[in-house]
Formats: structure tokens, C-alpha cells, sequence
């Protein structure tokens, strides 16, 4: 039935459609699944799902995703001077958020019982999207996209752009490093050649995801907790998996520095912007080179060099 979604012309998909024997058997509908999955407390081992239908759920809490994201823009922008109203909204935004978290976990949990071997290429493309959908209720992309094409000497760029962050509590710049991560894991995990065509579009929104929250943090109680430590125990976020013993701690909020490892087994470091553009560019500088993804690489450099107060000879990389 997958190769049936992913057929490309009606004769493919009459080719792909499984030959009725008896009976027939119409499969759930996708209603059908979203009711089932939103019913349903706890998925045991024996519950087995396409990664097409898994693909399909994530669809729909997208939806959920960016109905709530205008929600929150709504109510930050609409200035009541009336202090009842505003504070009920709020109340009301979190009860949805928590839903729509829950709703996430519960997919993530459904998607973690699936059966390994049955695992394939768009087992790694659903994870992907997972964590870019975790970031898209946890950022507001927007508004980073307009830091970015900032002035770094304007009065917008020159203090801390606070601005990035949004309102209602839900920022967590650990939480925020740990999703961009694994967004780079599962990429990796996928040979060049079979990765899907947006996944430069990915590397990029984590790119500017990452060098937003290294601005935000760069005077943070983190930042205090670099400067302090005395362990100089690092985790690499793009390369271990959630339940790797570091990671645990790093979410936990102990003292663990985080990093991501480049192409070359050198550490990057998180603090330093125009250093993480540089490395998402040299990310992008594979063997297979399309014209989308040559030129996400090159805005990258481009937004380095002008954060670097116009200058390219201080540019690692270059092409």
C-alpha cells in the first residue's frame, strides 16, 4: 500500500494496488487513523504502521502546529488594555500547547515501537520532520528570518534580540539545540543520493534555528554556566541518539556543553554565530550538488559574511 502513495502515474498505481482476493478490504481512511491515534493512551509493540501512515499523522499535527502558531501571534499582538481577556487568552494558548505537545509525544512514542527491521529511508524523513515540527511550536522561524536579514549594526540586531524569543514560557534553548541536532543526525543517517529533495531546506531552517539561539543565549544563564564550569564534559546533539546517557544529562540541565560535530570530527562550538553558519555551509557541500541546495549554501556564506561586518577573509570557508 505505500508504494501505491508514492506512485508517480495512474498506471503505476493500479500496478501497486494489491490484487483483491475474496473479500475486499478497504484500509482506514485517514480520519480513521487520526480518531484511532487520538484515542488511543498507550501503544504496545504489536502495533504495527506504515511509515507512510506515520508520515500522514504528522501531517495533520502540522496543522495543529501552525493553527496554533497563529494563535500565539494573534494574542501577543493584540495589545488589549484590558489585562482579564489577555491573561484568559493565555490561559486558554497553554492548555492548547500542552494538548498539542502531548499529541507529539504520543506520535514519537507510536513511531519508537515500530519494528526496526521494517525501518526504511522514510522511517529517517519522518524523524526529520518530527523534530522540525517540535521546533515550529517552539520558535518562531518568522521572526528569525527577519534577525537575519538584519543589519548586525542596526538598533534591531545591536542588543539582544529578545524579539526572537515568543511569549507564554515556551522557549528552552536546550531543548532548542537538542531538536536541531537530531534534524542533523537523521540526515546523516540517509546516503546523499536517497535523502529527500527539501533536505538542504531543513539543514538551512536549523542553521538559522541554531545561530538565533546562540544570540539569544550568548548572555544567558547558560552562557554564565560556560564561563563557570569547571568540567569541560561536551555532548555532541547531532550525533547520539535521545537516549544516550549525555544527552539525558544535557536535557536535565547539568552542567554538559553542548556541540555538533563536523564533517571533519572537529568540535563546533555553539557560541559563536558566524562560526555555526560556516558550518551549516561546509553541511551543505556534499558530492551531489543541485542548484537548490548550492544555493542554500550560499546564503548561508553570504549572511556569515555580512554578520561578519562585511568582511570574507576571515571566512574558514569559501567557494
Amino acid at each position: 500500500m505505500d508504494a501505491a502513495w508514492r506512485a508517480q502515474s495512474a498506471k503505476h498505481w493500479i500496478e501497486q494496488m494489491p490484487l483483491p482476493s475474496g473479500s475486499v478490504t478497504i484500509p482506514p481512511s485517514l480520519g480513521e487513523w487520526i480518531a484511532w491515534f487520538s484515542e488511543t493512551t498507550y501503544f504496545s509493540a504489536t502495533v504495527h504502521i506504515s511509515p507512510t501512515t506515520l508520515r500522514l499523522l504528522l501531517c495533520h499535527l502540522q496543522t495543529q502546529v501552525f493553527q496554533l502558531r497563529s494563535t500565539m501571534g494573534t494574542v501577543a499582538g493584540r495589545g488589549s488594555t484590558s489585562k482579564g481577556p489577555q491573561h484568559m487568552s493565555i490561559v486558554l494558548l497553554s492548555v492548547q500547547v500542552q494538548t498539542v505537545q502531548e499529541l507529539l509525544h504520543k506520535w514519537y512514542e507510536l513511531a519508537k515501537v515500530q519494528p526496526k527491521e521494517t525501518a526504511t529511508l522514510a522511517t529517517a524523513s519522518n524523524m526529520m520532520l518530527y523534530h522540525l515540527i517540535i521546533l515550529n511550536m517552539i520558535v518562531s522561524f518568522p521572526e528569525i528570518e527577519r534577525l537575519a536579514r538584519s543589519d548586525r549594526n542596526s538598533e534591531g540586531a545591536s542588543r539582544k534580540p529578545l524579539h526572537t524569543k515568543h511569549a507564554y514560557h515556551l522557549e528552552n534553548p536546550r531543548q532548542i539545540y537538542f531538536h536541531c541536532g537530531q534534524v542533523l543526525r537523521h540526515i546523516r543517517s540517509v546516503p546523499e543520493h536517497a535523502r529527500p529533495s527539501w533536505w538542504a531546506g531543513a539543514v538551512y531552517r536549523v542553521a538559522l534555528i541554531t545561530w538565533a539561539n546562540g544570540i539569544v543565549c550568548a548572555d544567558g544563564d547558560d552562557a554564565q554556566n560556560r564561563r563557570n564550569m569547571n568540567t569541560q564534559t561536551k555532548v555532541a546533539l547531532d550525533m547520539l541518539t535521545p537516549d544516550h546517557a549525555s544527552i539525558v544529562s544535557y536535557l536535565n540541565n547539568e552542567a554538559v556543553i553542548p556541540i555538533y560535530g563536523d564533517l571533519n570530527g572537529a568540535k563546533v562550538p555553539l557560541d559563536n554565530p558566524v562560526g555555526i553558519l560556516q558550518h551549516f555551509a561546509r553541511f551543505l557541500h556534499t558530492d551531489i550538488m543541485t542548484k537548490f541546495t548550492f544555493g542554500v549554501q550560499r546564503k548561508l556564506l553570504t549572511m556569515a559574511r555580512r554578520w561578519e561586518s562585511g568582511t570574507t577573509q576571515n571566512l574558514s570557508f569559501a567557494i
